[in-house]
């Protein structure tokens, strides 16, 4: 692995277990002794979530001759000494947004903080005591970065590993350049930095997957936003996205999704992750206005009222006065329980608007132009010849508790059990959505990553894969067959659509 073939690595690893809660005690030591861990601090409370991760990297045979010695460096072969590793968690947000429903739970939410602490772990043995490590994200406008920070422990796990480790440096870093507060009638007052030397703009062009769909008349969308920035960076001639210098600067980085099921890309694990890199939101095109009847993806034709409904949806983004974006707030949720009320239907069916649905045709491809950027950007903002090796990148999936049904924000937990890992993202998530009883071949990022000819993401088919699993997975379809197969429940937008 000192030179990473990301494309072509087959190997994916599947640790089942049955103990499904995390530790709750900061910042989440082991709870047993394990002989590559050098300091003697253990947990009285149980850790499942380091012996699972640990677990899972044996499976995948890293450094395999030296497992259960103290010398165990499973990620040496592409982390080295002095290194800057930059750690990419599923940090969407600081609280469930189901709470109005009796949801509360975040377990479900974002990547859990023993699941860092345990990847930090074995990231501080590889870097031999020196380097940087950077925790970054770019969770929802609204969300408190500090108050996630404390969700995970950041502060202990810092404080346990610089001490120990005095040459380590560990950061955190908000990749976003805009925030925005909330108001108590759910309108957005947004702040918004200028962009700067910190982040690098690429332009993937007619390279780009949403060149195909592009015209002068395509209008881009993004909930929540005005379109006008979007329609600026991506028209016919140009596809650009905005990537913190730290990511595409980093020596590696290590991608860790929650797995969940979500509402606007059916799935949201490895290759889905990668969306938290963008510093600015109104970069990424998430549907086509309006719906298929007038050519767009915004949400499936369902009647005058809920188009209506969407119409001054838009005149709140496109709005600069927050008095009046307040107004058209306060009318578009009159309208919603009008529609409803006349309907029968359940507040849900709002969630297949702002490309909630299956029918959403420009969000996967946006998501695969943010994995290829990633891996083919150099650090003058441009693309490379098609040579990957350069980058160092690994996947973990935090699946202990997945999320479903209302997922990303609004999830409702699965005590799943699972971690899944491996080098390639196509794969990984290949298996993943495999594993929660989703088809990957109906879910566009995962099937027509398979199909990439320029800058390609992944050089081998599901038939090639080399699965590692303590369950006795050797293939996908010893997953499809497995009785003990989960069936996770997507989005009303994807319920039919997208199951095994």
């Amino acid at each position: 692995l000192e030179r990473m073939d990301i494309l072509n690595n087959r190997n994916i690893a599947v640790y089942k277990t049955s103990e499904t809660t995390y530790p709750r005690t900061k910042p989440y030591h082991p709870s047993e002794r394990f002989p590559e861990i050098a300091y003697d601090t253990l947990s009285e409370e149980p850790n499942n979530t380091f012996l699972s991760i640990r677990e899972t990297l044996a499976l995948l045979g890293l450094d395999r001759n030296n497992f259960g010695k103290p010398g165990w460096n499973p990620f040496g072969g592409f982390i080295k000494t002095g290194d800057t590793v930059v750690i990419k968690p599923n940090l969407v947000s600081h609280y469930n947004w189901g709470y109005r429903l009796g949801l509360k739970d975040t377990d479900s939410l974002i990547t859990h903080g023993s699941v860092i602490r345990a990847v930090i772990d074995y990231v501080v043995i590889a870097l031999a005591g020196k380097g940087t490590i950077i925790i970054g994200d770019s969770p929802i406008q609204s969300s408190s970065w500090p108050d996630i920070m404390e969700m995970i422990g950041f502060k202990e796990i810092k404080f346990l590993f610089e001490t120990i480790f005095p040459q380590v440096s560990l950061q955190s870093c908000d990749f976003r350049l805009d925030t925005a507060k909330l108001s108590k009638w759910g309108s957005y007052r947004r702040f918004e930095g200028d962009i700067n030397e910190n982040f690098i703009e690429t332009n993937l062009g007619s390279t780009s997957m949403l060149s195909s769909i592009t015209r002068s008349d395509t209008l881009f969308g993004v909930m929540d936003y005005s379109k006008k920035r979007l329609n600026e960076t991506h028209s016919i001639s140009s596809h650009k996205y905005l990537f913190p210098k730290q990511v595409i600067e980093a020596d590696v980085v290590i991608n860790l999704p929650k797995l969940k099921s979500h509402s606007k890309a059916g799935i949201t694990s490895a290759l889905k992750n990668l969306v938290g890199i963008n510093g600015l939101k109104d970069y990424l095109p998430h549907f086509r206005l309006g719906s298929p009847t007038n050519g767009g993806d915004e949400y499936p034709d369902t009647g005058l009222l809920f188009k209506i409904i969407n119409n001054i949806s838009h005149l709140e983004w496109e709005c600069t006065s927050y008095l009046k974006r307040s107004g058209y707030n306060i009318l578009r949720r009159v309208l919603k329980q009008i529609y409803l009320m006349t309907t029968g239907q359940k507040n849900e069916i709002f969630s297949t608007t702002a490309g909630g649905w299956y029918g959403n045709d420009t969000l996967w491809r946006t998501i695969l132009d943010i994995n290829r950027g990633f891996l083919y950007t150099g650090t003058n903002g441009e693309l490379n010849d098609g040579n990957t090796t350069e980058k160092k990148y690994f996947t973990l999936i935090d699946g202990i508790v997945g999320g479903e049904n209302l997922s990303p924000l609004l999830p409702t937990p699965v005590r799943s059990g699972l971690i899944i890992a491996g080098i390639n993202p196509v794969a990984v998530d290949t298996v993943a959505a495999t594993l929660i009883g989703f088809d990957y071949r109906k879910i566009p990022q995962i099937s027509e990553a398979y199909n990439l000819k320029e800058y390609p993401l992944v050089n081998f088919s599901t038939t090639e894969f080399k699965l590692f699993s303590n369950q006795g997975y050797n293939s996908l379809d010893d997953i499809v067959m497995s009785p003990d197969r989960l069936n996770f429940k997507p989005s009303i937008g994807f319920a039919g659509h997208i199951e095994l």
